[in-house]
């Protein structure tokens, strides 16, 4: 799930998809060796800064943030998107509670060994870099600042929300280097030849653009061209309940017809 969730669908589906990598958190170019940290996590150098800076709050924001690298080592595993799991929460969201209850775990986040769970599951979603501050946007506020998040586009995708998505797996946007892209709609394979019961990824290849809607710390234009089709969204980040500390910042590109719409977060329930 980078970010995200996985659909419910048959275990055969998932297994599937899951083995050739065609849903999001799979396999990432830019993840970091898997390799499993030996101590005490509280005792990295980047958590006891962070100790420091915390003051009050560090006891309970490492706390989610221990959670949260727990879950990242194998996010379809519990959560509120898993069979079978009474976890209620994700490891994106309890990364999140530690940045708004002490900032400084973005520092954490971004550059502790023992965080590279985190980093890894969100390697292809921008949520990753508001987590890290990177990029200085958490939550639809007179605050939201989008300066240079046209640098973090490569590598990211984000998924159909509405008629572009399938009824039960979502189209995905995949955003390459130098303005090119990828359009992928996923299919099961009729055929048992040709792989039966897999999910087959139809890619189109598509190019994007983002422009300056106002000023520099202003939402963004992205417009994207694939198969013959020309649309042009705003980059926004989802609101929120008042109050709501404890969600991590879902990123969309919003279309004048919402059901055109991208996200960085996957329905789950459909």
């Amino acid at each position: 799930m980078n970010s995200a969730c996985l659909p419910k669908t048959s275990a055969l589906l998932c297994v599937a998809a899951l083995s050739i990598g065609a849903l999001a958190g799979c396999t990432s170019p830019s993840q970091e060796p898997a390799g499993e940290e030996t101590g005490d996590l509280a005792e990295g150098v980047d958590e006891l800064n962070a100790g420091k800076a915390c003051g009050a709050k560090y006891g309970e924001a490492l706390e989610h943030y221990k959670f949260a690298v727990s879950l990242a080592k194998d996010p379809y595993a519990a959560g509120r998107c898993a069979e079978d799991s009474d976890i209620e929460t994700t490891f994106e969201d309890e990364a999140a509670t530690a940045v708004m209850l002490c900032p400084a775990f973005k520092d954490v986040i971004r550059n502790s060994k023992w965080a590279a769970p985190i980093r890894n599951a969100l390697a292809d979603v921008l949520t990753l870099r508001s987590l890290t501050g990177e990029l200085l946007v958490l939550r639809n506020t007179e605050y939201q600042n989008w300066s240079n998040v046209e640098q973090y586009f490569p590598g990211t995708k984000m998924w159909a929300v509405g008629a572009w998505g399938s009824f039960w797996m979502q189209d995905e946007l995949r955003f390459l280097a130098n303005g090119q892209a990828e359009h992928v709609h996923f299919v099961e394979a009729e055929d048992d030849a040709k792989g039966g019961g897999l999910v087959v990824e139809q890619k189109t290849p598509a190019t994007y653009t983002i422009e300056k809607i106002d000023g520099e710390k202003d939402n963004r234009q992205v417009t994207v061209s694939w198969g013959g089709k020309k649309e042009s969204f705003v980059l926004i980040v989802s609101d929120t309940e008042p109050g709501d500390f404890t969600s991590a910042p879902v990123f969309s590109l919003r279309h004048v017809d919402a059901q055109k719409s991208f996200s960085t977060s996957k329905d789950c329930s459909m």
